[in-house]
């Protein structure tokens, strides 16, 4: 079964923070890279586990089984549940 997600993505690449330090100076903040969100579906065979990212209730990380991270576009606890609630409806289907 797939589920849709809102991955984030950069518009453009952030600089290489070792680069930014040494040409604008150790104590200049990086800049602030424009993202968005694309719209792809995941199987749900494929997550591992949700991460939560403290602070941030609109986004939160997803570890795939292959080590990949993704960050979505997602209250955490609300992915969680969805999850979940998914989750057992395969169950379901297989118990058939």
């Amino acid at each position: 079964m797939r589920i849709e997600v809102y991955e984030k993505y950069y518009l453009e690449e952030p600089p290489d923070p070792e680069w930014w330090a040494n040409v604008m100076g150790p104590k200049t903040p990086l800049p602030e890279v424009e993202c968005s969100y694309r719209r792809t579906y995941i199987e749900l065979e494929m997550i591992e586990r949700p991460i939560e990212i403290p602070g941030n209730k609109g986004e939160l990380i997803l570890r795939m089984w292959t080590g990949e991270e993704m960050t979505i576009k997602e209250n955490y606890d609300r992915f969680c549940i969805t999850l979940h609630d998914f989750e057992e409806m395969e169950d379901e289907d297989d118990g058939d």
